[in-house]
């Protein structure tokens, strides 16, 4: 479950959330950043989707930084007030987080 007080906890940069890289290769190198890390699939459904994004969900090209690799795609950025929402979503099935392929 997304919990709004461990992810503003545990922030590098940015702001506090949870973000999912959209190409595999963007996600491991952000799980290569923090040990331990690793990379899962998270599946959503078109009505998550719709829910999360009439209610903040932003989508937005990976920020570069100045060390940093040219990233392929974009990433999703579930900020700390739809943390309910997402779990909610988990719980129907709408959302399946399992293992990256």
């Amino acid at each position: 479950m997304l919990d709004s007080t461990e992810a503003i906890a545990r922030k590098l940069d940015g702001p506090p959330g949870f973000f999912m890289a959209m190409e595999l290769d963007d996600a491991i190198f952000f799980a290569l950043r923090r040990q331990p890390g690793g990379v899962l699939q998270i599946d959503l459904s078109d009505e998550a989707v719709s829910q999360l994004a009439s209610h903040g969900l932003v989508r937005q090209p990976i920020p570069q930084g100045r060390r940093s690799p040219r990233f392929s795609g974009d990433e999703l950025l579930v900020p700390p007030e739809l943390f309910e929402r997402f779990n909610r979503l988990r719980h129907t099935g709408d959302i399946v987080i399992g293992p990256a392929l």
